[in-house]
């Protein structure tokens, strides 16, 4: 513990990742390169969807995302880190070769490796669901509301996630009642009910 030369890189380390199973889910965080594209764009969407689609053949499931003008937020549910890893290979190929032809030029455009962090107890999963679901919201200081490029409008309980903080703009929107193919019901305890245990008025940073 401590040996070696210290990651000054600013990006994900290459050390071993921690077991994934499926009753823990898993907040992924993906970044491009700065200044290759703004991924809030439809164009961007539609890449998305498909390779979130295909990803799930691995046993590599979408639970719920969010992305951003410059990374992707994913909630996802694997059966073990084998799944995790095709999953993310998977996903990750089809999504960058999109990019590219969207961007043009040539070249990596993922900003190193992908970050992973495990949910394994309810306050966890409670804050990551508010946190991915609401990025864009933190960011933009903005109300409180259904981003478009997330998957927040499949997501119905508002009030417990941010208690008295919900407000209007969240608790009386309807919730799409279908999911789309590209995303998943949650199976696990702590993604599907196990996060209304967690601390109380979920923080958002």
């Amino acid at each position: 513990r401590g040996a070696g030369r210290p990651n000054k890189s600013g990006l994900v380390s290459h050390s071993k990742r921690v077991r994934v199973k499926y009753s823990t889910p898993v907040h992924i965080t993906l970044k491009i390169r700065k200044n290759l594209v703004n991924l809030r764009c439809g164009e961007v969407l539609s890449a998305f969807k498909k390779s979130a689609e295909g990803a799930s053949k691995f046993g590599f499931k979408i639970v719920h995302y969010s992305i951003q003008y410059d990374h992707v937020h994913l909630i996802v549910e694997a059966s073990n880190n084998e799944s995790l890893g095709k999953g993310m290979r998977s996903f990750g190929c089809r999504f960058g070769k999109d990019l590219r032809k969207i961007i043009g030029g040539c070249g990596p455009v993922f900003s190193g490796r992908y970050h992973v962090n495990v949910l394994d107890n309810p306050t966890k999963m409670k804050n990551a669901l508010a946190y991915v679901l609401q990025n864009y919201s933190k960011h933009s200081k903005i109300l409180k509301h259904i981003d478009q490029f997330s998957s927040a409008a499949y997501f119905a309980s508002w009030s417990q996630l941010f208690g008295r903080k919900a407000g209007p703009l969240l608790t009386t929107r309807p919730c799409s009642p279908e999911l789309p193919i590209y995303l998943s019901a949650p199976r696990s305890w702590l993604a599907r009910e196990g996060w209304r245990r967690g601390g109380a008025g979920a923080r958002i940073a």
